[in-house]
Parts: C-alpha cells; sequence; structure tokens
C-alpha cells in the first residue's frame, strides 16, 4: 500500500483542513516526518490508519477522541486518503462519530460515523462501497492486513525507532521479529526441532540396543527379566513403534509450525525491506554526520579567523586612532568649507529668488500685454473694416450734402434773384414816388 495523498480535517492536533500530498516524493522510498512534540506526526499515522481501518494506528485513541479540541463546534471531521495497492488505485473517506452544532437552531447534534470506498479508473471514480460493514470487508479483502498486523509491518512506533536505528544485524533481527511478532513461531520451530531431534536420538539408542542383544545374545537379560527373547524384542520394537509415532506426531506438529512460519514469512519479506531500507537511512545518517563533522571544523576554522581579526584589530588600535584623528580634522575642515559653501548658495539662492519672483511680476506684465496685443490683433480686421464701412458712408453723406449744398446755392441764386428783382421794384415804386 502507497500513500498518494492525504486529507485532515479538524482532526487530532489539526484544527482546520491539511493536504498532504505524498506524490511530491516522487520515487522516494523512505523519508522521514519530524518536529516537535504534539506538531501532529501521530496525528498523520493515526490519520492514515483511521482512514483505512476506522481505528488508528494508537490502539488508547478511538474515532470519537481524535476529534480536533481546536476546531470549532460547526466544523466537521473526516479524513480522506487517496492510495495505490498494486496497479489500482483507491480513495477512502471516513467521519468518526461526533458531536457538531445544528445548522438551524440552538444545541448540537449528532453525527454518525460513515465511510465510502472508491476506485479511481480512467480518471473517475467508482464506487465500491457505502456502508461501513462493507467498506471494512472490502479493505479487508484488498490489505489481506487486519489493523494490528498494518500497526507492526506498516508503522514503527517510535519507541523502537532509535533502538533499530542504533543496533547491529542481530539486534535488528531481533527487533524486526518483536514488531512483527514473528518471534513466537520461531520459538516454537526451535522446539518441535529440539523435540524430534531428541525423538530421534531415543529411538536411535533403542535401535543401537537391539542390535547389541542381538549380537552378544539375549540369554542373561531374560533370565534376569524373566522374559524371552522373542518378549524382549517385541517390547523394544513396540518402544520403537511408539518413539516412531511420536516422532510422526512431532513432524506433523513441526509441518504446521512451519506452514504458520510461512504464513509469516511475507510479513518477515516486508520487514526485511524496512531493515534494508534503515541501512540505506545509517548510510545517509553516516554521509550526514560527515558533513556535520566537516561543517564543524569549518566554523571552529572560521571562529579563529574571527578572533585572529579581532586581535589584529585590537593591536592596530592606536594606528587607527591617529589615522582616525587625522582624518577626522580633515573632515572637519571640508565640513566648514561646505559650510562656507552652503551660506554662500544660500545668499545666491535669496537673490535668485527675488529675481525669480521680479521675472514672475515682469512675466505677468507681458503675459497682459500679450492679451492685449492678441486682442487688439483680432480686432485690427474689424478696425479695418468699421472704417471701410465709416468711408463710404461719410462718401455717401457728402454725396447727399453736396447735392443739398448744390440745390441750397440754387435756391439761394433764385432768392438773389428774386431779390435782386424786388430791389429793382422797389426802386421803381421808390422813383415813381
Amino acid at each position: 500500500m502507497k500513500p498518494l495523498k492525504l486529507t485532515m480535517q479538524a482532526f487530532g492536533a489539526y484544527a482546520g483542513k491539511e493536504t498532504i500530498d505524498f506524490t511530491e516524493l516522487q520515487h522516494e522510498q523512505i523519508f522521514i516526518i519530524s518536529g516537535k512534540t504534539g506538531a501532529g506526526k501521530s496525528t498523520i499515522f493515526d490519520a492514515i490508519s483511521f482512514a483505512i481501518f476506522g481505528k488508528n494506528n494508537t490502539s488508547d485513541r478511538d474515532g470519537i477522541s481524535m476529534r480536533s479540541h481546536y476546531a470549532s463546534a460547526d466544523e466537521l471531521t473526516e479524513v480522506s486518503l487517496l492510495f495505490k495497492l498494486g496497479t489500482r488505485i483507491f480513495r477512502i473517506e471516513r467521519t468518526p462519530q461526533q458531536e457538531i452544532t445544528k445548522k438551524r437552531g440552538e444545541g448540537t447534534r449528532t453525527v454518525n460515523q460513515k465511510a465510502v470506498l472508491y476506485e479511481i479508473m480512467d480518471g473517475e471514480e467508482k464506487l465500491l462501497a457505502s456502508a461501513i460493514r462493507d467498506v471494512d470487508s472490502k479493505i479487508s479483502e484488498l490489505m489481506q492486513l487486519t489493523v494490528d498486523q498494518f500497526r507492526q509491518i506498516l508503522m514503527i512506533p517510535q519507541g523502537e525507532f532509535r533502538e533499530l536505528l542504533t543496533s547491529d544485524s542481530k539486534e535488528k533481527e531481533a527487533i524486526l521479529q518483536r514488531l512483527a511478532h514473528t518471534y513466537i513461531y520461531k520459538q516454537m520451530e526451535d522446539k518441535f526441532w529440539e523435540k524430534e531431534k531428541k525423538l530421534a536420538d531415543e529411538i536411535q539408542q533403542k535401535r543401537q540396543a537391539v542390535i547389541l542383544l542381538a549380537e552378544n545374545g539375549l540369554d542373561e537379560k531374560a533370565m534376569l527379566s524373566g522374559m524371552t527373547t522373542e518378549e524382549i524384542s517385541q517390547q523394544f520394537q513396540t518402544e520403537i513403534s511408539q518413539k516412531e509415532e511420536e516422532q510422526i506426531e512431532s513432524e506433523l506438529q513441526l509441518k504446521k509450525v512451519r506452514k504458520e512460519a510461512d504464513e509469516a514469512a511475507e510479513k518477515w519479506t516486508l520487514a526485511k525491506n524496512i531493515q534494508t531500507d534503515f541501512q540505506y537511512l545509517e548510510r545517509y545518517q553516516a554521509e550526514l554526520a560527515q558533513f556535520e563533522a566537516k561543517q564543524e571544523a569549518v566554523e571552529s576554522q572560521i571562529h579563529t579567523l574571527q578572533r585572529a581579526k579581532q586581535a589584529l584589530r585590537l593591536q592596530s588600535q592606536d594606528a587607527n586612532c591617529i589615522q582616525l584623528k587625522a582624518r577626522l580634522t580633515k573632515r572637519e575642515r571640508e565640513l566648514a568649507e561646505i559650510e562656507r559653501e552652503l551660506a554662500e548658495a544660500t545668499t545666491r539662492l535669496q537673490t535668485i529668488r527675488k529675481e525669480s519672483d521680479a521675472i514672475e511680476a515682469k512675466a505677468d506684465w507681458i503675459e497682459e500685454r500679450r492679451k492685449t496685443f492678441y486682442y487688439l490683433e483680432n480686432l485690427e480686421p474689424k478696425i479695418i473694416k468699421w472704417e471701410a464701412l465709416k468711408t463710404k458712408a461719410e462718401d455717401e453723406q457728402l454725396a447727399k450734402l453736396a447735392a443739398a449744398l448744390e440745390q441750397n446755392a440754387q435756391q439761394i441764386k433764385d432768392l438773389e434773384q428774386q431779390k435782386a428783382g424786388f430791389d429793382r421794384q422797389k426802386n421803381s415804386l421808390w422813383m415813381w414816388k
């Protein structure tokens, strides 16, 4: 069984929703889940075991107690595991019995435990089982392991981990036997082998005794025991038959034990594979130790170099002080020069600002004149047009006035002629008088 993706919600040490994507490890055959106490390492194994079997990796915690104490009252506790078994891929979801707040109204409601199992085929999920009993039955059929065997073979308890890493080959074998519970079969096999050997030795001794009696004669033995040679031979034969039957029975029991041992062989093979993985881990740890040792040496050299630099700085402190004083004096002179230049610049800035104000004032005056010029420039065509109209009007008026004057002159001339006539008539009248 190879886990591909684990999703936990309000489970154990995790208050919210957490997802672990094991596919990111790619082809790594061994990896370590590490962290401080209470960080949630065991919760990961509990979640895997709970998802598959409905029980946790540790027997002292059930599904109900695995609800996170940090989860909100309305958040549902559930676990989902995507895993690969051979060439097949499955996804299982489990929800333990729990109390959460009601969707409507006040108070809480009980959510019963649920389980559902899918098989991923051609990128789609095919439902295999949706009832807890059916899911458990299907998992048992697929895994061919009980939850206890799963704990023993696939998940090494934390207390055994360091012992397994630091022990030699013989001790590793003993630890793995203890973890997989195969030492019981080994003890039984050893006992039956010992019993079979003992019975075989007894049979051989009896047969040797019969041979010796046959070679040396049985008269003295027969007389001493009151038995005939035939009776003694028959007795020996009976004892030999009994021993042979006991041997056959022992062999049958031995075969039974061997069969049970064969059934445990697969467990032992898995345990051996784990041992091989830990050998790789030991090698990696050895390499890591070498790197750490080199790192310590480098850090020591760095520390020595830093101390040497510090000593060198202390030795050259007086020279540095003299140099610093000279540099300080130089900087003070430079500062005074800068302050003088700053004062001149400030004065120039004030002058420039005044000139700028004057320029801005002139600019305003120029702008007003420019506007006037633009106005007059736009007005010029109108003035020319007006003057043309005015000239035309004046010409027309002058023509009218000239005509009127001419008419008036004619009238005056006529009047003068009339007056002259009147004057002649008047003079004539005066003359008549």
